[in-house]
């Protein structure tokens, strides 16, 4: 499987193992994940369909995603809707002692990628209905899942 890598970051050796292949324009993608201000709903949806279309365009099957919370869903649906599997790259701390020519001891640590974490599709979970009744049941006041503030 090919995976595009829509992230700030550089793939490692393991995910470029798995199939991460970079955009023809990191620039582009790079742009369109940084921030300066606080984004509005549209310039999340703009972006997120242009980093879909990109990925489209690239012939992915599936994009290594991550950066701002708030884009990620925007972009998961984006990428949903051009058939293409969004994926966010699990990794394990693993740390590695390196003796030292002076005797001493040095601690490596390091990330290792163990994975791929493929998010619900939100708009297909219907359980959510029922989850959310259940939660207003055992917390009545909160604003927003019980009782109307």
């Amino acid at each position: 499987m090919n995976i595009i890598n829509l992230t700030q970051h550089a793939a490692t050796a393991e995910q470029l193992a798995a199939g991460v292949i970079d955009p023809v324009s990191r620039k582009s993608v790079s742009a369109l994940l940084t921030f300066v201000g606080g984004p509005t709903v549209d310039d999340i949806r703009r972006r997120a369909a242009e980093l879909a279309m990109l990925a489209a365009e690239s012939g992915a099957e599936a994009a290594m995603i991550g950066g701002a919370g708030y884009l990620m869903p925007a972009l998961e649906a984006a990428l949903r809707q051009r058939g293409i599997r969004p994926l966010h790259a699990f990794s394990a701390r693993v740390s590695r002692d390196e003796a030292q020519p002076d005797g001493s001891v040095r601690k490596i640590s390091a990330f290792e990628h163990r994975g791929w974490v493929e998010t619900p599709d939100l708009a297909r979970m219907a359980w959510l209905d029922g989850h959310a009744a259940g939660v207003a049941g055992r917390f009545p006041d909160l604003p927003g899942i019980g009782v109307p503030a």
